[in-house]
């Protein structure tokens, strides 16, 4: 493709340039300097060398009023020598930095009483209820009616809270290991900052702690994760699989990326998120029924929940 520069003069382009950001600086210049002599030389006046604001240099000048050739004027009134090189393309202008919508996702993550709504999610050929519950100190997102492991039934749950500006992550009891006796702990860990910027990422590195919540919540092990949580975007309006007669405003949406995040990775989870209800959905799991006036999920909560 043709190579393109910008052509101007140095007291015409600094003042109407003065105090702008200098984007122009590598494009060619074709500096309009008159009665400079054709030596291969920038050209100088008196007052410095004539090249305008933000570049070093003139690729051509014009440094006579009349050119080559154009209008049939005579006279040879163009650069013969490239000061150059020339790019072979033109550069862009740097754009500028992102500027996402700004979210406070901490309505997100909390019920607006005590209790929030029952959710039904649609969990391949099974359904689990769900539920938040707001707490003096923190809050836990209650999944499923409670599952028998030793003749007790345990409910599997997922406790934050919002503390110094962060989301925090506690004990999460909904690992499928060891038969379902299996949780993690992440010790009130930054998970993401309470307040977000859509189109960035988060970086978290937490000390997860597995244990055996049957067994005295036995930590068997420890070690330092590397998660990297992408705030991919708010869904205006969102209609959930499930159910398409579900419909929700404001919907946000998170990738979690473990040990990467590089976002031409496929995420190892992606998280949906409703206001005041918690999750909405995530990976292939959907609301499927919103139910107000419950009573609270009920089974046994473990290792200080």
């Amino acid at each position: 493709m043709p190579t393109t520069g910008i052509y101007t003069g140095y007291y015409v382009w600094n003042a109407i340039t003065e105090g702008a950001t200098v984007w122009w600086a590598d494009e060619p210049l074709i500096v309009a300097a008159y009665n400079s002599a054709n030596d291969g030389t920038v050209p100088s006046w008196d007052d410095g060398p004539f090249v305008p604001n933000g570049w070093a240099h003139s690729n051509i000048w014009q440094y006579s009023s009349r050119c080559q050739d154009v209008y049939g004027w005579t006279g040879d009134g163009l650069d013969g020598d490239i000061v150059g090189p020339y790019p072979t393309t033109v550069k862009p202008p740097t754009p500028p930095p992102p500027t996402g919508q700004m979210v406070d996702i901490l309505p997100y993550f909390q019920p607006s009483g005590q209790f929030g709504y029952k959710l039904v999610m649609k969990t391949g050929a099974s359904t689990q209820p769900m539920q938040l519950e707001k707490r003096a100190n923190d809050i836990i997102l209650r999944k499923g009616d409670g599952t028998w492991i030793d003749n007790v039934r345990y409910q599997d749950s997922e406790q934050w809270r919002v503390k110094d500006g962060q989301v925090q992550k506690g004990i999460d009891t909904s690992d499928a290991g060891n038969g379902g006796r299996d949780g993690y702990d992440l010790g009130w860990a930054q998970w993401i900052p309470q307040v977000v910027q859509v189109g960035q990422t988060y970086h978290s590195t937490p000390t997860v702690k597995r244990f055996n919540r049957t067994m005295n919540c036995q930590v068997f092990s420890e070690v330092k994760a590397n998660d990297y949580l992408y705030i991919k975007e708010i869904i205006p309006t969102w209609v959930s699989p499930a159910n398409p007669s579900i419909v929700l405003d404001d919907v946000l949406v998170i990738e979690w990326r473990s040990g990467t995040p590089d976002l031409s990775q496929p995420p190892n989870e992606t998280y949906y998120f409703a206001k005041g209800m918690g999750y909405c959905g995530w990976g292939s799991h959907f609301i499927q029924e919103i139910t107000q006036g419950q009573q609270p999920l009920t089974g046994k909560l473990d290792c200080g929940m």
